[in-house]
């Protein structure tokens, strides 16, 4: 700002005082009056408005970073949850802060009642020109009257839908206002359309009075937000997934209902942007099969991150209707939940060996890799200790199986082994599912310990290698001796400083059950 230096953000000692001597002035004023409120509000009283505009901005929105980090990461509310209480202190802080626009741009209503409708509007002509994050909750539960409520609140939020950037909804039937306002906001050309971010929860519960709930009002949504320009991220909850075409501009796309695999294929063809893919319910079935599609190899070239939750107890695996279809050579992170057991006989690939291949086509570097596989036994789990071309793994996580002695035996480093010798050198994350009742606990800490802690070679240099960070282990039972090393590593953790850093953080913890 011209004129006027602001605090270096680097110096997080003196801002922190700044916004916690803020927000504790409005307690303070509630409480007190005349010649007490005045001296309280004195050291502000004397602060030119940028500088202090800068304060109350911090008071509501606490910057996400720590010390030396950029200014630029997101921002949360503060626990104020709104400038309204701050406006209330004097005249000035309500000048200043009506005047600031940046501290309206979110709005969040949960269970809309008439109260809101005063307030949104003047939350709305406030955030003018900044463009708008609004969330919108209700009960999935609720009453006819609640719905026209809701209903009402969307007419007035329509009136600025071309500054809608992000939109959060859940409700049991869509209002038809927010159908509307959707088909306006797709027609607009690129430039204009500035929503960027949906999340759109619809779960359809009985009849509600004279209403029916249709299917056609969730795909009308779906039709619209999935033709919006410049749209870069979808979240969509319902049981009802009105179609799998998706928009090519998509980077982030999380869908919950049921979705046969084949149609799941068919829809990310159309989205070769795709950074994040997270699908749950995925089912076997579908109207179309694999050979339908006019390709057999569908390249995503960008997605990192791909999540696939199945539905359990199905007959066969969908796995294998999905991956051997897919070319993803950026993959990093992959998590597949409810998947099965390689079969004992038969001519049908493993759900492994439908992952092998996956990475065999992709040439990509896995640096994650979380599997929930049912019933699993130990022979299951070390094959997946060892799959090929998951050697450089810094997370594993084994679910929904059981690990024994062996299982430990693969993931113990040995003192005097090499990473050329050892399974995952680079094992920084790790969860472990069931621990057969008869495990050796011995055998367990020996594991964790080869990882957590760095041997002194014979030169007393500390040897230069991945260290784990975390552990969670589920087990039968927590002996006496896991409870004491546990309880050791978290003491541990608060006297190295080392330990203490942000990103190096260590944890242990193991889980009975």
């Amino acid at each position: 700002m011209p004129g006027l230096t602001l605090p270096n953000l680097t110096n997080i000692t003196n801002i922190t005082s700044l916004i916690q001597s803020t927000t504790g002035l409005y307690l303070s004023v509630s409480l007190r009056i005349g010649r007490e409120k005045w001296e309280e509000k004195s050291l502000f009283a004397r602060l030119p408005p940028e500088l202090l505009r800068e304060i109350l901005i911090f008071a509501v929105y606490w910057p996400s970073y720590h010390p030396g980090a950029d200014r630029k990461q997101p921002t949360i509310r503060s626990d104020l949850g709104s400038p309204f209480p701050l406006s209330q202190v004097c005249r000035q802080w309500r000048d200043i802060i009506i005047h600031t626009s940046s501290l309206w741009t979110d709005i969040d209503i949960y269970l809309p009642t008439v109260n809101h409708f005063y307030r949104t509007e003047l939350w709305l002509e406030r955030a003018i020109p900044k463009n708008l994050n609004i969330v919108v909750r209700h009960h999935p539960d609720s009453t006819l009257a609640r719905l026209e409520v809701m209903e009402r609140l969307f007419q007035i939020l329509a009136k600025h839908r071309r500054r809608w950037r992000s939109i959060n909804v859940t409700c049991p039937i869509p209002p038809p206002t927010l159908i509307s306002a959707l088909g306006d906001i797709q027609r607009l050309p690129y430039g204009v359309a500035q929503l960027r971010e949906a999340h759109i929860d619809i779960q359809m519960p009985e009849p509600i009075g004279d209403i029916v709930v249709a299917t056609p009002q969730a795909g009308k949504i779906y039709t619209h937000l999935a033709a919006v320009k410049g749209l870069r991220r979808l979240t969509w909850r319902s049981s009802v997934l009105p179609h799998t075409r998706f928009g090519r501009q998509l980077r982030f796309l999380e869908l919950s209902g049921p979705i046969a695999a084949p149609d799941l294929l068919r829809g990310v063809i159309h989205c070769p942007a795709l950074v994040y893919l997270s699908v749950h319910d995925v089912y076997p079935e579908g109207r179309f099969t694999a050979q339908n599609i006019d390709t057999s190899r569908v390249e995503l070239p960008a997605l990192v991150v791909l999540i696939l939750t199945f539905v359990p107890q199905q007959p066969r695996s969908a796995l294998a209707d999905i991956l051997p279809h897919l070319r993803l050579p950026a993959l990093t992170q992959l998590q597949l939940q409810h998947i099965h057991p390689a079969p004992t006989s038969g001519s049908t690939p493993s759900d492994r060996a439908v992952v092998h291949a996956l990475l065999a086509a992709s040439r990509c570097r896995l640096a994650s890799l979380n599997i929930d596989i049912p019933g699993a036994p130990p022979d299951e789990l070390r094959a997946w200790i060892t799959l090929p071309g998951a050697g450089e793994l810094e997370t594993l996580c084994l679910a929904g199986g059981t690990a024994d002695d062996s299982v430990l035996a693969d993931l113990t480093w040995a003192p005097e082994a090499g990473a050329a010798g050892t399974r995952l050198p680079r094992l920084r994350q790790l969860g472990l599912a069931v621990c057969a009742a008869d495990v050796d606990d011995g055998a367990l800490l020996r594991m964790i310990g080869s990882r957590l802690w760095v041997p002194v070679g014979g030169d007393g240099e500390r040897r230069a290698r991945a260290e784990l960070r975390t552990a969670h282990v589920w087990v039968r039972e927590c002996t006496p001796r896991m409870a004491d090393y546990e309880r050791m590593v978290r003491q541990c953790a608060e006297r190295i400083s080392a330990w203490r850093v942000p990103g190096e953080a260590r944890e242990l913890q193991f889980t009975e059950v």
